[in-house]
């Protein structure tokens, strides 16, 4: 299930449009008629590839202190994973929440996911959701999740180191009011465990953002 592809993280740079270049507003993947968050900001910004200028509809703003921006073009975006860290919450890489949604061109499956570390939460149309941790597993290796000092919920790395529906829900739940979550995953070819531990601050916010644009693709 895993499809992250750091292409989908795009670099939000405003750029100056070169007259040389063709400018191209990109379709949304997103259609709503209200933003995400009420005072949320609405943009239109810049990002040169080559000798093309594409224009990308991005919001940004903040929910419970959270700051947050996402494209509406493919729902890529970034929540802040660390409390206070307002200005520069994009930076560094591997300490905020990223999400990605899309549709599948042949089923047209829509799904949107959020991820930090070695943990994945996809949401689907109608409350569908699944929780998964780490990626590329050692044959025949397990996964664990934690929350705070519950005791530890298992999975097959054989299932992409997925949970079932049910414990996913439950697990989303514990989330919602943790301290602390750990992950552990034995990731081929080495075989030793990943663990990561640490606070989930933003996971309430991203969550919500990823259940809002699930049932707004188009």
């Amino acid at each position: 299930m895993h499809l992250l592809n750091l292409l989908n993280i795009p670099l939000l740079l405003a750029i100056t449009t070169s007259a040389l270049a063709q400018v191209d507003v990109m379709p949304t993947l997103i259609v709503s008629k209200s933003t995400f968050v009420t005072d949320g900001v609405i943009e239109m910004k810049e990002v040169k590839l080559l000798q093309t200028t594409v224009v990308h509809k991005i919001e940004s703003g903040t929910l419970n202190s959270v700051p947050y921006s996402f494209l509406y073009t493919d729902g890529s975006g970034t929540f802040s994973g660390i409390k206070g860290n307002i200005d520069n919450f994009k930076n560094p890489l591997g300490t905020n929440w990223s999400t990605t949604c899309s549709k599948d061109p042949v089923t047209d499956r829509k799904k949107c996911y959020l991820h930090l570390k070695d943990l994945f939460v996809y949401v689907f149309p109608k409350g569908g959701v699944t929780v998964s941790v780490g990626r590329e597993h050692f044959p025949g290796s397990t996964v664990a999740l934690r929350i705070d000092q519950a005791a530890p919920m298992v999975a097959f790395g054989k299932d992409d180191g997925d949970f079932s529906r049910q414990t996913s829900s439950r697990i989303i739940s514990q989330i919602s009011t943790a301290k602390l979550i750990t992950t552990r995953y034995m990731k081929w070819p080495y075989k030793t465990w990943i663990d990561e531990t640490w606070e989930p601050y933003g996971f309430n916010e991203a969550y919500k953002y990823i259940t809002w644009a699930v049932e707004r693709i188009q």
